[in-house]
């Protein structure tokens, strides 16, 4: 199998044999997406931060399943496959750690009428219905079949904060951390970018785990003294333990 954790529209996909490392970028990129275009630069006050809070919580990850058994059964019967997955190189280091495969389009071999924006999946449909109508890919729910087996499959999921700590103590288990996926300079920018952000979080009350029953709730008026930068309250609320040794951002 080949995981892969974003959009299938652009021209050039990275996946990986690891569903670890697929989980590892979804979570990573949607930090870095959300603290991006919510918080930097952003005026926000309690009313805003409750909003982010529950925009955050109820976020729906996203990661790709292709079948890559099926494909190269898929390539063989049809050598001119317009979608063209080339395996790891075991030269490239970064690829390498990452256990990665690379999936493309031949533009010579594309069906009449199929445009360079389309997602590669939809290339690969648009040709096979016009080449062997007979034998085109099914789409199912979140699936495509051929042949009735899966060839891809979008699978989405929701990450409570308990949930995201056992993801970040599993990553870490399997070596889905930055500073093993980036094997250089890059991995240990984004170990200490990643931590920044989801600190941001942390610091905010955004992703949070929700206290037992009978616990010690946030009073109303430390809110509004974290919404003002008051880091003696934020440091008193929150744990603010520095990271270790391989994380990308720290356990609740």
């Amino acid at each position: 199998m080949g995981w892969q954790m974003a959009f299938l529209s652009t021209s050039y996909l990275d996946w990986s044999y690891s569903v670890y490392v697929a989980l590892y970028f979804a979570f990573t990129s949607y930090i870095k997406q959300f603290v991006d275009e919510n918080i930097l630069d952003q005026h926000i006050d309690l009313c805003k931060m409750h909003c982010l809070r529950d925009d955050f919580n109820k976020h729906k990850y996203c990661i790709y399943r292709l079948n890559k058994t099926l494909y190269d059964e898929l390539k063989n019967q049809y050598p001119k496959l317009p979608l063209i997955v080339s395996d790891t190189d075991h030269k490239n280091e970064r690829m390498e750690s990452q256990q990665g495969l690379l999936s493309s389009i031949d533009t010579n071999n594309v069906a009449q009428g199929s445009k360079v924006q389309d997602s590669q999946i939809q290339i690969l449909v648009d040709w096979l219905h016009s080449n062997n109508s007979s034998d085109s890919l099914e789409k199912k729910d979140n699936k495509y079949l051929w042949k009735n087996e899966t060839l891809l499959e979008k699978i989405t999921y929701k990450l409570p904060q308990r949930d995201r700590n056992c993801l970040q103590k599993y990553l870490q288990e399997n070596g889905a951390t930055s500073t093993k996926l980036f094997p250089d300079f890059e991995g240990v920018k984004k170990n200490i970018e990643f931590s920044e952000d989801y600190n941001i979080l942390r610091d905010w009350e955004i992703a949070y785990q929700e206290a037992p029953l009978n616990s010690n709730f946030t009073a109303p008026e430390d809110l509004s003294k974290m919404v003002n930068g008051n880091q003696n309250v934020i440091n008193s609320t929150l744990n603010t333990d520095n990271l270790g040794e391989g994380e990308f951002f720290p356990f609740q």
